[in-house]
């Protein structure tokens, strides 16, 4: 099969495209000929940090298709159901195993590149609002990078539970682009009077909860900004420029900080389920994703730069 590898950590231009063996289907997989593959910022902190073992290890996390085959031990699935999987490496391929657990059908007539995106990206958020924030109706929750991926899931699920939504973007035009999927104020996270207007946004009480999506708030913006017990949740990786709190910041402002991701629980019962119920929801079109920007799979190496440099608007998808 055709695959998008490398063979040493670093950027973008590690990847490589080429032949490679077929997966070896362990009993408990299922083995996904791949239509979407979703770019994720998790690929990019795997590319660039994470040892492998394997002389070409497979880049990417999650992709979508069709069963192709099935391990021994799987129940559930058919040869020829639409599909989406995660798994930590082996979605850049013409064909991706992922273990059963952390894989899900696809509801009827939904689109599979839309399925393509769901599961890390709107799960994670979904942690973020729920299982970290503790969202409730009527909290004050800022989303700084409304207009990526996490980010914009973010907004959507806040607003379905009930919460008052402030979204930060570089440049109004992609704040329009945002604003009609949920957000209550908008600003632009350059702003010299950003904290001014979160205090006032807020009655000068800060945020009960902030998601940053990856794009790095200063600290001392992060501390004022939100309201004492306020509770920060760092959910991705696009910019390192992450804000280091230190013991002082948090005792004395009794912040909880906490970096989110849904990957690690993909596979348990409420994992599993939270994306289920994701799924349909996409389906239902009560959630969307944009997809900013479509690559083939032997353009990997521009896909993962892109991703990294051009500050997209939702998601970007590859096709084999």
């Amino acid at each position: 099969m055709k695959a998008a590898y490398y063979q040493e950590n670093g950027g973008p231009e590690v990847l490589r495209y080429g032949s490679v063996p077929d997966p070896q289907l362990a009993e408990d997989a299922v083995l996904i000929r791949v239509e979407f593959i979703s770019v994720e910022g998790m690929d990019m902190v795997c590319r660039h940090l994470i040892p492998f073992e394997e002389e070409q290890h497979i880049a990417g996390c999650q992709a979508a298709g069709t069963v192709e085959a099935l391990g021994s031990a799987v129940s559930g699935f058919r040869i020829g159901d639409r599909v989406v999987g995660f798994h930590f490496g082996g979605s850049h391929a013409e064909l991706f195993a992922a273990p059963q657990g952390s894989v899900w059908h696809v509801p009827e007539g939904m689109d599979l590149a839309l399925a393509a995106v769901v599961p890390l990206t709107f799960g994670t958020a979904h942690d973020c609002l729920h299982a970290f924030g503790q969202v409730r109706p009527g909290m004050d929750v800022l989303v700084h990078g409304a207009t990526l991926g996490v980010g914009i899931a973010a907004v959507q699920l806040a607003k379905a539970a009930g919460a008052k939504i402030t979204g930060t973007a570089l440049g109004d035009d992609r704040l329009s682009r945002i604003a009609p999927l949920g957000l209550d104020h908008a600003i632009d996270y350059r702003d010299p009077d950003r904290v001014k207007r979160f205090r006032e946004i807020t009655f000068g009480k800060g945020f009960d909860l902030v998601i940053d999506s990856g794009t790095g708030m200063e600290k001392d913006s992060v501390v004022q900004s939100m309201r004492v017990g306020g509770r920060y949740a760092i959910a991705g990786v696009a910019n390192t420029r992450l804000p280091q709190f230190g013991y002082l910041e948090t005792i004395m402002h009794g912040l909880v900080v906490g970096g989110i991701t849904i990957a690690h629980a993909m596979h348990t019962p409420r994992g599993h389920a939270v994306v289920s119920e994701l799924l349909e929801s996409a389906a239902r079109g009560e959630i969307e994703m944009p997809i900013e920007h479509e690559f083939a799979l032997c353009e990997a190496e521009e896909a993962h730069r892109f991703v990294m440099e051009g500050h997209p608007f939702g998601r970007v998808v590859m096709r084999p």
